[in-house]
């Protein structure tokens, strides 16, 4: 095709240019020299950020892999092999889609990637590349470690301190940090503010005060917490791994005992999840898999904790953001609020237990159950898997094109294969009627001093779908099986959705 790009690539890790060994500039200039002259070049850059070529989890990277499915691009040029990838498997897998879509692959060895030869030259780049790139992590990794059991401070300098240095700008050796006076003032005046102001607060004030930083721009809650977790450095302290490893009083100190103490004592108390931990491991949710919001979507528990207490909600997950609900190609909206779950469970297990059914009306379900096993026609639960699974295929397309990164596709798989699973089967519900059956003989009785776990697999039997809407349930539809169950049974004058009752008035 004409109208093919050639694809120039580059990378560089390091977060400021100058750290790089091979500039931006020279990466492009290297790349372009060996696209024919009169072809359209489009760049994709992954420069800064620390994007390791050891992963795929880069944006310009994702991007090019999808114009290379769609076709579009007609070669892709690099300053060397190791610009695209640093993983033999990762590199390797490149090599296959170029071949199967036609797409040519230059990256300065002269190799013809379409013969054995040029193939196995190449793959033996992508061992020798990563084999490269494992060896200098380890180095780097010993040379860390050693600088730290040495007492030395590695990184850049941090604030409020300054490296030693000799007459020719060394570094002394081990390194050695020096107190920054002015900068020492602020530092002290960041962690007084902290034993009594949260991080943004503690940021609006030094703001307001005028108070300068080493680098551009204004103080920031990031900032301040930058400082603060470097606490055990301003005490003298030379630390490893975010502070899990401790190497006391290597350097002058900038704060006391006291101040450290006043500032680690505030900042404690306004976390989160203060008070006793609570006791359950595993929260129960009576509606799971069957409660919908008004959009159509399935609710999910949701439990929020402060201070030891708990609030429970059935949340949806469109109205939460998490992701989009779609009719005629056009996202759906919601803006329901979380249903409280104890009122809305304690709603419909009241109703639950003003029903009750003699032994002879019981068999008369089961034969029923028994008759619907052997004929089973497709209900809510059939079309709702339909549903479910036609969405987990979209998304396996929506990763291959590279709309969706492998992070984000394997978060969404997961969230549609736990709806899949939260969906009882039909033979799944005949063996919980039998189990249950005498339970159901008398639901009010047992209902009210049941386990919530059994609560939940006594609605589960019976009640296929429950509605909401402006955090209160409005109408419910039963399982097929246990319909004529609530014809019989159901006392309240509060009615399931059926085809002459389709909704509850509120």
């Amino acid at each position: 095709m004409s109208d093919r790009v050639w694809a120039v690539y580059i990378r560089r890790s390091s977060k400021r240019e100058g750290d790089a060994d091979v500039s931006d500039e020279t990466q492009e200039a290297v790349a372009r020299s060996r696209i024919p002259a009169e072809a359209n070049v489009e760049i994709f850059s992954d420069s800064g950020g620390h994007n390791s070529g050891f992963t795929t989890d880069r944006p310009s990277y994702q991007r090019m892999l999808a114009s290379l499915r769609s076709e579009r691009l007609a070669g892709i040029s690099a300053y060397n092999q190791s610009r695209l990838n640093r993983n033999a498997e990762n590199d390797l897998a490149l090599l296959r889609e170029c071949v199967a879509h036609g797409v040519r692959l230059s990256v300065g060895d002269g190799q013809d990637l379409s013969t054995p030869s040029g193939k196995l030259t190449h793959g033996i780049n992508a061992v020798v590349s990563q084999n490269y790139r494992d060896q200098m992590s380890a180095t780097m990794v010993a040379q860390a470690r050693q600088i730290f059991e040495q007492g030395g401070h590695r990184g850049n300098d941090p604030f409020g301190y300054v490296t030693l240095r000799d007459d020719r700008y060394r570094p002394l050796r081990p390194r050695t940090l020096a107190i920054v006076p002015g900068e020492a003032e602020v530092v002290r005046r960041v962690f007084a503010l902290l034993a009594t102001h949260p991080f943004s607060e503690s940021a609006e004030i030094l703001q307001r005060e005028g108070e300068k930083r080493r680098v551009r721009g204004p103080w920031t809650t990031a900032a301040i917490k930058d400082l603060y977790r470097r606490r055990e450095m301003y005490r003298g302290n030379v630390t490893a791994r975010r502070g899990v490893e401790v190497l006391p009083v290597r350097h002058p100190a900038i704060l006391n005992d006291e101040e450290y103490a006043d500032a680690f004592s505030g900042v404690e108390s306004r976390k989160r999840h203060i008070g006793a931990k609570p006791t359950f491991a595993r929260r129960t949710y009576a509606l799971r898999g069957l409660i919908r919001c008004s959009c159509g979507a399935r609710m999910r528990g949701d439990t929020r904790i402060s201070r030891g207490k708990s609030w429970s909600y059935y949340a949806c997950p469109v109205a939460d953001g998490r992701h989009q609900m779609e009719v005629d190609g056009r996202p759906v909206e919601c803006h329901e609020r979380r249903v409280p779950a104890r009122e809305a469970e304690r709603e419909v297990v009241t109703v639950l237990m003003s029903a009750a059914l003699p032994p002879d009306a019981i068999e008369a379900v089961a034969a029923e159950l028994r008759r619907r096993l052997a004929s089973p026609t497709p209900g809510t639960s059939d079309k709702e898997r339909q549903r479910l699974r036609t969405r987990m295929e979209q998304l396996r397309k929506q990763n291959e094109w590279g709309d969706l990164s492998d992070t984000e596709y394997r978060r969404l798989r997961s969230e549609v294969e736990a709806e899949l699973l939260a969906i009882p089967g039909e033979a799944e519900k005949v063996v919980l009627f039998g189990r249950h059956r005498l339970v159901v003989q008398s639901l009010g009785d047992e209902l009210a001093t049941a386990t919530p776990e059994a609560i939940q697999s006594v609605v589960a039997l019976l009640i296929e779908r429950v509605e909401t809407r402006d955090r209160q349930v409005v109408g419910w539809v039963p399982t097929g099986p246990a319909e004529p169950f609530f014809n019989s049974a159901l006392l309240s004058p509060w009615r399931p959705r059926t085809d002459s009752n389709r909704r509850r008035q509120p």
